[in-house]
């Protein structure tokens, strides 16, 4: 379950039950020593990375990000191999919601078990992909390419949505994420921490993208929200399905000018074809609908 999603304030969500307490990890590096007594967590309710994950466009950041992660090959191929649902996009953001929730706002205990569960299939995750190339998906360029997605996908949706973030504070949330890059293994030093170092990372890593068959099908999937009825997903079916599209193709939108060029989808249909100004309009318009809502962004089953 993925708290973001209701409208609550981040400092309500244990109160409702949402992130259960538990009982406290041993100390980790980089978070505040002021609220272990408390334990509020990795972050803490004062941090940047509260305000951006409980924000009800935050799991339509997520959705942006899986698109972007899938532009790399080796990200994709494992996915598909090792995933129950191959080519699913519903599931993948049902399980990066509920860890990026996890870590966020539950316990510093339970942050810590949700992260090892995620370094034990990383371990477990290599094979070879469709042209050949061996992968692994703790591979430290791979992770490096993973969290980079994520952070800017946050970064990028949430506040062209409306949440008003100053240039410190963005760095900050990027500085911040060092510690999510910690708990899946990597070094401090391998990420970025500031906004510049985000945008280098992303020019080091472009050459190695390409959009293989699996993301345009991936991408597809998004943007239309399936060709053919699910019995599995029966939200997807009746007055939910073109509201679901429109918000899933806005995820596509999101994505950078160079990101959408790599996928080559002609003739995107709705919000998925919005660029520049539109996609921002769109954005705030749907945040303010959402806020409005009670923050219901998303089909049951994946809150």
């Amino acid at each position: 379950m993925n708290p973001t999603l209701d409208g609550d304030q981040p400092d309500r969500a244990r109160d409702r039950g949402i992130v259960p307490a538990a009982e406290a990890a041993p100390e980790i590096s980089g978070a505040d020593p002021d609220l272990a007594d408390e334990d509020c967590g990795l972050y803490g309710p004062a941090s940047v990375t509260w305000r951006l994950h409980s924000d009800p466009l935050v799991d339509l950041a997520t959705l942006r990000f899986l698109l972007l992660q899938a532009l790399h090959p080796a990200t994709t191929a494992a996915a598909d191999a090792h995933s129950r649902t191959p080519g699913d996009p519903w599931h993948r953001l049902a399980r990066t919601a509920e860890y990026l929730a996890m870590t966020t706002f539950g316990s510093r205990h339970e942050a810590m078990l949700a992260a090892a569960r995620l370094r034990a299939v990383h371990a477990r995750t290599v094979g070879t992909a469709p042209d050949g190339r061996p992968y692994a998906a703790d591979d430290v360029g791979l992770q490096v390419w993973v969290h980079c997605c994520l952070v800017d996908s946050v970064l990028d949706v949430v506040p062209r949505g409306g949440l008003e973030l100053t240039a410190e504070e963005r760095d900050a949330y990027v500085a911040e994420q060092v510690l999510a890059a910690t708990l899946v293994g990597l070094e401090p030093d391998a990420v970025p921490h500031d906004q510049a170092g985000l945008a280098r990372g992303f020019r080091r890593l472009r050459p190695a993208l390409r959009a293989t068959a699996s993301a345009r099908e991936l991408a597809a999937v998004v943007i239309a929200c399936g060709d053919e009825p699910d019995d599995d997903e029966p939200w997807l079916e009746g007055p939910i399905r073109p509201v679901w599209a429109s918000v899933a193709g806005l995820a596509f939108a999101a994505l950078p000018g160079w990101a959408r060029r790599l996928y080559a989808l002609p003739e995107l249909p709705s919000a998925a074809g919005l660029e520049g100004p539109a996609t921002a309009f769109a954005l705030r318009s749907l945040r303010t609908a959402l806020l409005g809502a009670g923050g219901a962004a998303f089909p049951p089953g994946y809150r």
